[in-house]
């Protein structure tokens, strides 16, 4: 299964990037914690983030671009 792989965190080693993608409510962030719990239990240091807190951070980046650079 594919959980149980990922918990082994072979990923990390590997330098391998983990993203979840399903529909709201199906338990990503769940298991991502899941994850990142056994993460630490095996030594390793975790950062969890969500998608729209990604978004917010570069949000500023964004607006910087300006009108003749976007249309290039």
């Amino acid at each position: 299964m594919l959980v149980l792989e990922l918990a082994r965190c072979e990923f990390v080693l590997r330098r391998e990037n983990v993203i979840a993608l399903s529909n709201s409510g199906t338990g990503k962030t769940h298991a991502a914690l899941a994850l990142g719990l056994a993460a630490c239990q095996k030594g390793f240091s975790v950062a969890f983030t969500t998608a729209a807190a990604l978004v917010h951070q570069n949000d500023g980046s964004a607006r910087r671009t300006t009108a003749s650079e976007a249309a290039a």
